[in-house]
């Protein structure tokens, strides 16, 4: 055994001294720096193994002196399932003989925060650019109590123009198969369903089709197909005279980096000319709020963004007007949106301000 602590002596520069049974000196070799990486409601930690027989570790979460494994651990690794959302750090102890070092260095933040709330206001202007209040709605996000990422419903209420008392609106309630969010179900304040939206996926997880029936009659379908190369096709189907058709839209779209930098659209109407448009999209560096929310990195490819819309040009074959938008976003210390304010521009009129989200954690 003393060899044993001798070598161990040599091999580390950061000790803790202390004195074994026979008085001897017993070394404990510093931890190092740990590393955790968010994995859905949980962040795994892992460090350096540090060699030697008899070897456990301590871990400890935001600098709490309280470790938060319940036994020594025999592995350079942990699992902390998280019960609630925040900023997380994490550092390492290892124990030798009974006997624990300081603690290594901390990793780097690791932040979990899904939306809890979000406010949504629309705006619109009269003859006079005045601008008023057309719409507001409030919502609220409900979670799985054990898997704080995983998304139950949203319920919301709304004002409409002129009016001052809220509207109970639709609950949307999600449906999972594993990850996967598999079906969407819109119902009234007595619970009765008004949309239904189910949505299948490929073997690499990827959204393959969605289906949304209204008021049972309406169909409305989306059929995807992935190349290799991030362009995603789609082909859209209507209900017409009750029989699910062709609606002749399609759509290109061009992902990049798990978001959506570019969606062209064409229309076919018989009799008429061939309709085409073009919207690109700039995007930030940090996270979509909803990047954390269980299934929606596999969501439709409107909210699957990894990151959020800065602004976007748009135009089509039909007119020479290009259409511009500007996301004026305000971040928490956290990288999360708290503010975005939505701004359009349509030719050469001026920008207007046309919308505001308003998210809280």
């Amino acid at each position: 055994m003393k060899k044993q602590i001798a070598l161990l002596c040599i091999a580390f520069f950061t000790l803790v001294s202390c004195s074994s049974n026979d008085d001897s000196p017993i070394v404990v070799p510093s931890a190092t720096t740990a590393q955790a990486v968010l994995d859905g409601n949980s962040i795994n930690v892992t460090w350096p193994v540090v060699a030697g027989t008899g070897i456990t570790y301590n871990i400890y979460r935001n600098d709490n002196p309280v470790k938060i494994n319940s036994t020594p651990l025999t592995e350079a690794k942990f699992t902390d399932v998280l019960t609630t959302t925040g900023a997380f750090t994490y550092t390492v102890t290892v124990n030798l003989s009974g006997q624990e070092s300081p603690k290594g260095i901390a990793s780097e933040k690791v932040v979990l925060e899904v939306p809890k709330t979000r406010t949504f206001e629309v705006y619109n202007y009269d003859v006079n650019n005045v601008m008023t209040t057309e719409y507001k709605s409030f919502s609220t996000f409900t979670y799985d109590p054990i898997n704080i990422t995983k998304l139950i419903s949203v319920s919301s209420t709304y004002l409409s123009s002129g009016s001052t008392t809220p509207t109970e609106d639709n609950k949307d309630i999600y449906t999972y198969t594993g990850n996967l969010i598999t079906k969407l179900e819109s119902v009234d304040k007595a619970g009765v369903v008004q949309s239904s939206t189910v949505y299948l996926y490929n073997d690499k997880n990827k959204m393959i089709s969605l289906t949304n029936t209204q008021n049972v009659t309406f169909i409305y379908r989306l059929l995807f197909d992935y190349n290799v190369d991030g362009i995603v096709s789609s082909t859209e189907y209507m209900t017409f005279s009750g029989v699910l058709e062709p609606s002749g839209r399609s759509n290109v779209y061009t992902v990049l980096n798990g978001n959506l930098i570019k969606e062209e659209s064409s229309i076919v109407n018989i009799g008429s000319p061939l309709q085409t448009s073009t919207i690109e999209y700039s995007l930030d560096t940090k996270k979509n709020p909803f990047s954390n929310v269980l299934g929606f990195s596999n969501y439709t490819l409107w909210w699957s963004n990894q990151n959020n819309e800065i602004s976007s040009v748009s135009n089509n074959n039909t007119s020479s007007t290009v259409h511009t938008t500007r996301n004026e976003i305000t971040y928490n210390l956290n990288g999360s949106i708290l503010i975005n304010k939505l701004y359009t521009k349509s030719g050469t009129n001026p920008e207007k301000l046309s919308s505001i989200n308003t998210y809280t954690y």
